[in-house]
């Protein structure tokens, strides 16, 4: 921890201006801390070995530390107010940094560098809802080195779709948007580079979207990967590594998987805990059950198709992956498929099926 509180008048100092002859307590728990100030590391506040505080520990690196210090100095260089290891006792949590501006917006800051379960990240974001606080996660070098992958992209996303990241210097903040992901591709994403101040800005001051929108155009599918994709599959059903549960489904209406529609290798959803193919040919077998002709609610298929048997689990509640499903229907309208009628949807033809493996390779060729 960087805060500590004087046990001579009860003021706040950070551990770059105490000395080492005074007597310092925790903010939260009001148990007595130590000085830390070595040659190497930056100096630190820390608990005895027998305190149990429940706001503040001991288990940040040094890294975290510097970063904690390093956004505070830039946030006011910036020329906003910042106050590191903001206490927060109504919901007894206590922030990396709280930033405000001139017109009173205040917003927090996570930084986070280390893994976090997503009960616990869950958890510390009800809290700042609960005292309707805004809070950016900006993932620390540890994440950012690594290849961020789906589960990693979609926990910590927020509920505008946006993930920020930065490197140990702190001097750019990375900002991604626009997922998308074709199977057995790998994750494709706008990248956009700011300064502290300028992602400051955005946030608080709604500036801009700073990334271009027309970054992504729709994604452009070759026969050729469509073929590959469907060898895959083949080679996948043939060495029985196919999910049990779509197998199953497929048998039960008397269906060959990989003779299926060529609609469901279409797909480019990110966020999918299943590839795209299982994701919309789930969705081909239940309009198979409701049958051409007849109806079915948009709210019961919501239910099943926007949960978390096939999306990613996220921080924050949000309309991902119920926007992600109905644009996957509006897709099946085009295709002429079903037709959207208010609060329900009518199955009009069913896309035919192929008699054999072969018939649909030489459709795609």
């Amino acid at each position: 921890m960087l805060i500590a509180q004087l046990i001579k008048n009860q003021t706040l100092v950070e551990a770059d201006h105490a000395k080492r002859d005074e007597l310092f307590s925790c903010p939260a728990c009001q148990s007595i801390v130590t000085l830390r100030h070595g040659q190497i590391k930056i100096p630190y506040f820390a608990h005895l070995a027998n305190a149990n505080c429940q706001v503040f520990s001991e288990n940040e690196s040094q890294l975290h530390l510097k970063a904690k210090k390093e956004l505070k100095a830039q946030a006011e260089a910036a020329g906003y107010t910042a106050t590191l290891e903001k206490r927060l006792p109504d919901i007894s949590q206590r922030a990396d940094l709280v930033i405000e501006n001139d017109l009173g917006q205040k917003m927090a800051i996570e930084y986070q560098q280390s893994p976090l379960s997503l009960q616990r990240l869950r958890e510390r974001n009800a809290g700042y809802a609960k005292i309707a606080l805004p809070v950016v996660w900006i993932l620390g070098p540890n994440y950012a080195q690594a290849i961020l992958k789906q589960r990693t992209v979609f926990k910590f996303s927020d509920a505008r779709n946006r993930l920020f990241y930065a490197d140990a210097s702190i001097e750019k903040i990375h900002l991604l948007t626009d997922f998308r992901k074709m199977d057995h591709t790998k994750l494709a994403m706008a990248r956009t580079k700011l300064s502290l101040k300028n992602c400051l800005d955005y946030l608080l001051a709604s500036q801009p979207n700073p990334c271009k929108s027309s970054y992504f155009k729709k994604p452009v599918r070759q026969k050729q990967m469509m073929i590959n994709e469907l060898h895959r599959l083949q080679q996948d059903a043939m060495c029985k590594r196919l999910p049990v549960e779509i197998v199953q489904l497929t048998y039960e209406q008397h269906k060959n998987l990989v003779c299926a529609p060529t609609i469901i290798h279409l797909g480019s959803q990110a966020g999918l805990s299943v590839t795209n193919w299982q994701w919309r040919l789930s969705l081909i077998l239940r309009l198979i059950e409701v049958g051409e002709g007849h109806l079915t609610t948009i709210d019961r298929l919501l239910k099943q198709f926007s949960s978390e048997t096939y999306f990613y689990p996220r921080m924050v509640k949000n309309a991902f992956a119920k926007n992600a499903f109905l644009k996957l229907l509006s897709e099946f309208e085009d295709a002429n498929i079903i037709s959207l009628k208010k609060a329900y949807v009518l199955v009009k033809h069913l896309p035919k099926w192929f008699s054999s493996y072969e018939q649909k390779l030489n459709s795609l060729r």
